[in-house]
């Protein structure tokens, strides 16, 4: 849902490149059907489920299963000032059974759909802008 007037938008401006990213509407739509899942949070508390509504100082780290045996991993600040730190999660701590673990990944950032492969096990972020989120998928190869 879009709580905006689309005829304001235009063709390239940036609220346009957001809603118009195929490779973020094909995640989206991913055919196996899973939503995200917070695996990890930058809060540490005795009550997360409660502090995780009244806490928005915070990165949460989400993943989602996808049905070509990879996942699709967030990185989202929602605090409202930038979060530097060492926001990081391991392939081997994702838990899906659908996900299939390498040796080599092959790592497409779903914003821009630059593309590169890797043989680190862990992604990471260590720099977030106020409200940003940095979302990526993986697969192996």
């Amino acid at each position: 849902m879009l709580g905006l007037d689309l005829r304001r938008v235009k063709k390239g401006d940036w609220i346009y490149e957001i809603i118009a990213n195929e490779r973020l509407i094909a995640l989206n739509q991913d055919a196996l059907g899973f939503q995200a899942k917070r695996l990890s949070t930058s809060v540490e508390s005795q009550n997360p489920a409660k502090d995780y509504i009244i806490d928005n100082d915070r990165v949460d780290i989400l993943v989602k299963p996808l049905s070509d045996g990879g996942a699709a991993i967030s990185f989202i600040n929602v605090s409202e000032r930038k979060q530097t730190g060492d926001f990081k999660i391991s392939a081997s701590d994702i838990p899906f059974a659908s996900f299939i673990k390498g040796d080599k990944y092959m790592v497409t950032n779903l914003w821009t759909g630059e593309e590169w492969d890797t043989n680190e096990q862990v992604f990471k972020v260590s720099e977030l802008a106020a409200c940003d989120c940095y979302t990526i998928k993986i697969k192996a190869c």
